[in-house]
């Protein structure tokens, strides 16, 4: 399969570890595995895995995330990460060396992680999309989180966050003309929906007409009660494709 370049085998019932061989396919770029019964660890031969562009591992019954934040940083074309429903329980690692350059879209969301947002984040100059929802994430919500130039999408939702929102959110630039361009739709991925089980019923909204739109959810004890912040500068939603 040496000229592959797609995998989808999501919402099937594998099992055992991840593949190590996937990155002999040298022209692979998106992955999807989400929603199987693997075990373990993502593979260390992801190190060497250049071609890879989007993966998506969501739900998945994956562990050991710092180690796999270690090895998919080495691969140095990867755009878009989902790893939902992963590494209960664990921590979300604080390692100031991890840098991702290229990474648009991550999506570390409902995995019960506990611990802070973390200095890493700082090293994703290019992130368009940030979910860190539905964790045990505690801590203040640091003032760099407003530094992202093409930051369109942020949800830090059902956390134990305290403070206050920082000013630097309010300055995001690209709340203002945000545009994410997304190769695979997938039901992992925040604006893509599942409405049947049959390929033609996958809908999702088209993410490119996401043009000048802020959309900022931030619920928790912020400011010592649940704060919603959810500002949409244009009213009306991209269109439905299907």
């Amino acid at each position: 399969m040496v000229k592959l370049n797609s995998l989808d085998l999501a919402t099937n019932k594998f099992t055992g570890p991840v593949p190590d061989n996937l990155p002999s396919c040298r022209q692979l770029k998106n992955i999807n595995l989400a929603r199987n019964n693997f075990s373990g660890q993502i593979p260390e031969s992801f190190k060497e895995f250049h071609s890879l562009s989007y993966l998506g591992l969501s739900n998945s019954s994956l562990h050991n995330l710092s180690s796999a934040l270690q090895i998919l940083q080495q691969c140095r074309n990867l755009t878009t990460l989902i790893l939902t429903l992963n590494f209960r329980d664990e921590t979300l690692p604080d390692d100031p060396n991890l840098v991702f350059e290229n990474l648009k879209v991550l999506v570390i969301a409902n995995c019960r992680l506990q611990g802070s947002i973390p200095q890493w984040l700082r090293n994703v100059p290019a992130l368009q999309l940030l979910d860190l929802s539905w964790n045990n994430l505690t801590g203040t919500i640091p003032p760099w989180s407003g530094g992202y130039r093409d930051l369109f999408y942020l949800d830090l939702s059902k956390n134990y966050f305290s403070g206050q929102i920082p000013k630097g959110l309010t300055e995001l630039q690209s709340l203002i003309h945000g545009n994410i361009s997304q190769e695979e739709p997938s039901p992992d991925f925040p604006f893509f929906m599942k409405t049947n089980e049959s390929a033609r019923g996958l809908r999702h909204f088209q993410i490119q007409a996401l043009k000048e739109t802020i959309f900022v959810v931030i619920i928790g004890s912020v400011a010592k009660k649940a704060i919603i912040l959810l500002k949409m500068i244009r009213k009306n939603l991209p269109k439905i494709q299907g």
